[in-house]
């Protein structure tokens, strides 16, 4: 809650404050769980990014809206943990905070028998369009390399983006399986 004093926030939202306090807890347990795995069920890191970006909404308030649609289960898919919530942490930081009236990030994963598609976008100024926003590409590049690390040379292939900000992961096998 960087704009709002802690202890302010909790003098005049008591109510709120705890779950905020709540919600960070769950985010925490699961960032130190994820660390021992390998692998994470899809369900799980989704669910983790929903509680991220409701802990962003109380912060945003009605300059952030968002939507996480799954088509397929996604409790059969396994994915490195906290993948998604670093690209979620990108479109927050360089494409819905910049704007002074927000956006949305919208997440899609579709499931099929032999593919998995994971798409994250915002509605932020897209790369390198505004100053402000000009971040060091660690963001991305670490994205890059984890997936490359979990699947090999494919993994660096399953990465596209634009200036719309879109983000699209494919391709990867539902065989793959959470530990």
């Amino acid at each position: 809650m960087s704009r709002i004093s802690t202890a302010e926030y909790i003098a005049v939202e008591p109510g709120k404050a705890e779950n905020i306090v709540i919600k960070l807890s769950k985010l925490f347990r699961y960032t130190l769980t994820t660390s021992e795995r390998n692998m994470v069920p899809l369900s799980e890191e989704l669910d983790m990014v929903s509680t991220y970006l409701s802990i962003e909404k109380e912060r945003f308030g009605k300059r952030l809206e968002y939507g996480i649609t799954t088509k397929g289960d996604p409790s059969n898919v396994g994915i490195p943990g906290l993948l998604i919530q670093t690209i979620v942490e990108n479109c927050i930081k360089h494409g819905i905070s910049p704007l002074p009236e927000g956006g949305r990030i919208t997440i899609v994963c579709t499931i099929s028998e032999y593919r998995v598609s994971i798409y994250v976008q915002d509605t932020g100024t897209g790369f390198g369009n505004t100053s402000s926003t000009k971040g060091t590409g660690h963001g991305i590049n670490n994205f890059k390399e984890r997936l490359q690390l979990m699947f090999g040379e494919k993994g660096s292939k399953l990465v596209g983006y634009s200036s719309a900000r879109i983000f699209k992961e494919s391709s990867i096998k539902p065989g793959l399986r959470a530990q």
